[in-house]
């Protein structure tokens, strides 16, 4: 087991060291390394309050240059600023900063797996707990994650000792366990927005102890099986564990209700007024609202749910080649069968079998049951989701399933021997495509999916492309790049400039912190376009084109012909060119790849000149498949 933590910490943090800053890694740290300085957080309002906090503890021994925070902007884009001029424009060491950050949060990581292989090896035994402290270690999804600044395995962590330990304490009720409880479930609420779905499994774990015949031990005495007083018992050890949990809550914000209790921390302005978000339906407003009026809860963390609730409605998606707002239900079923390596189904087949053999004594529903609610409670609100950009949102899952997988080590002591076989080649292969994938683990697709190349037709965002290959660019750049000029769009957080890569950043404004001119002057040279942009996502045309959208950029070329178009419009042509480019792109096979994010098209002038003012008619043409 020690040697499956080892490898996890050592595999994932070397995996990430030296990678550009991705997906959230800016927000993080910045957000973080405000909370140290002025104990209230809401310049990442967001979520992940502790995995920000954790990773940026290094930077207390030598703390960076922190810039001024820009007070006219609203969050997000204070956010974007201030963390662009933290890691880029301050003097600051953006590299040792993300070094260590990772290396921080590698060690939530092995907690993870430490968790998976306490908790296998009691359902399965010792060699249940080491097959599946093995598989947590090789896991291209924990690996992908697990040494990066962002909250999915903290709250996947904690998510797990919560139910965990509230299981424990409803078997038997002592003060010791209430208090760990209420402290875990804490740290679990100030680790994601989403630990909130803690709360629903606690209930459901509740119910089912309370309809359980069997005793409830207290104090080490049994008291009734059933009726009120076990009722009362159960909801008032829930009641010290919630008001331990918000009292752990009060503490991480320094005991201050308002969010703006620090006069001398930055005040941005927030993104939407509470007047706004009482607006919103659903029945969370009006939850979040009363909290803050009775100052119940720190307003910094109310307010946190209240941005990720208003903020996530109606997200942008891609499946399998075609765009939604607000999400599909079959997102999460379809992620979860593309991303996951085939021997690990092959071994959660052989787990469920022993377990319905009856091959371990401690698979009973008293023994899994925190395990079963996870993962029933966790998928039914991952199904109808409106949050689809990454297959990272079913880490939680992912632990119930490796804790079923070493269930496989239940067939190793019977007949036929064959069945030892089987278990080892699945549990070699797992390994061995692991190593193999290394350390692309953030595009990982399983060979249904037709592997990491071709996982972009499938899945975009954070199972593929986090913008983690800038550094691979800036390296085939100098190698192939020459004199021609070259047109970047995007997607991540990291600087290109910093990186030595001098381009003009065409149709990713959302990304850029640096000033720009809209449109960008587009023409002939090496467009280096990353997937998840070239699916259309997190563009102002998503879909394909079609005549509605080419009768608008008609009329914004009019625009721009007769006078200068307006910021708005001058942003809606840009959107507009590169969405009729990549119309025809698409049929096209890209010159080259960096890595498995970025497309490579080399085009000349006149197929520039042709893709943005050819008629529709040849366009669709030429989209279809046909010649120029």
């Amino acid at each position: 087991m020690a040697l499956a933590c080892v490898w996890f910490w050592v595999s994932a943090w070397t995996a990430s060291k030296d990678l550009p800053a991705v997906a959230d890694e800016i927000a993080h740290i910045t957000g973080g390394e405000s909370y140290w300085r002025w104990g209230i957080n809401h310049l990442q309002a967001e979520n992940g309050y502790l995995a920000m906090h954790w990773a940026t503890i290094p930077l207390r021994l030598n703390p960076p240059v922190f810039p001024p925070v820009p007070n006219d902007l609203p969050q997000t884009s204070s956010m974007i600023v201030i963390g662009n001029r933290l890691f880029y424009e301050s003097g600051n060491d953006p590299a040792l900063m993300l070094a260590r950050g990772r290396a921080m949060m590698a060690v939530i990581g092995v907690g993870l797996v430490f968790v998976i292989w306490g908790w296998s090896r009691r359902v399965w035994g010792p060699a249940g707990g080491l097959l599946s402290a093995g598989l947590a270690a090789f896991c291209p999804t924990l690996l992908a994650n697990g040494a990066l600044v962002m909250s999915d395995v903290t709250f996947s962590l904690f998510l797990l000792l919560t139910v965990t330990l509230w299981w424990n304490l409803l078997r038997e009720l002592s003060v010791g366990r209430v208090i760990a409880c209420g402290l875990v479930l804490g740290l679990l609420l100030l680790s994601k927005i989403s630990g909130i779905l803690a709360g629903p499994m606690l209930v459901v774990l509740a119910f089912l102890r309370w309809l359980d015949p069997e005793p409830l031990a207290q104090r080490g005495a049994a008291v009734s099986a059933t009726g009120a007083r076990k009722f009362f018992l159960i909801a008032g050890a829930g009641g010290a564990t919630a008001l331990i949990a918000a009292g752990v809550l009060w503490a991480a914000f320094g005991f201050h209700f308002s969010m703006y209790a620090n006069p001398a921390a930055p005040q941005p302005l927030p993104e939407f007024t509470w007047a706004t978000f009482a607006r919103d339906p659903g029945v969370m407003p009006h939850l979040v609202g009363a909290l803050r009026k009775l100052q119940l809860l720190p307003e910094a963390w109310l307010n946190g749910v209240a941005h990720t609730f208003h903020d996530f409605a109606g997200r942008p998606a891609f499946l399998n080649g075609r765009s939604y707002l607000g999400g599909t239900p079959a997102y999460f079923p379809y992620a979860w069968l593309v991303k996951t390596p085939l021997t690990l189904f092959g071994l959660m087949a052989l787990g469920l079998g022993a377990a319905v053999a009856g091959l371990a004594p401690r698979t009973g529903w008293r023994v899994t049951a925190p395990l079963l609610v996870l993962f029933v409670v966790y998928w039914a609100f991952a199904l109808p989701s409106s949050v689809n950009i990454g297959h990272r949102h079913l880490m939680p899952v992912y632990a119930t399933l490796l804790i079923l997988a070493g269930g496989a080590a239940a067939w190793w002591p019977r007949n036929p021997a064959w069945l030892r076989g089987v278990v080892v080649v699945l549990a070699a292969w797992f390994a061995i495509e692991s190593w193999w994938v290394r350390p692309r683990y953030l595009s990982y697709f399983n060979q249904v999916a037709g592997g990491p190349a071709q996982g972009y037709r499938h899945l975009v965002d954070s199972n593929v492309d986090v913008g983690q290959d800038l550094g691979a660019l800036r390296d085939w750049l100098a190698a192939n790049a020459g004199n021609e000029p070259i047109f970047l769009t995007f997607f991540g957080p990291a600087d290109p400039v910093a990186y030595g890569i001098k381009a003009t950043r065409f149709s990713d404004n959302g990304f850029d912190a640096r000033r720009r001119t809209l449109p960008a002057q587009v023409k002939g040279g090496i467009y280096c376009i990353s997937v998840t942009l070239f699916q259309g996502m997190y563009t102002l045309a998503p879909g394909p084109w079609n005549e509605e959208l080419e009768t608008r950029y008609r009329a914004l070329l009019a625009i721009a012909t007769a006078r200068a178009p307006n910021p708005a419009e001058a942003l809606a042509l840009e959107q507009l060119q590169f969405a009729r480019m990549r119309h025809v792109l698409a049929a096209q096979k890209p010159d080259a790849r960096v890595g498995d994010s970025l497309l490579i098209f080399r085009l000349r002038d006149n197929e520039v000149a042709w893709m943005l003012y050819a008629p529709l008619a040849e366009i669709e043409r030429v989209a279809a498949g046909a010649p120029r």
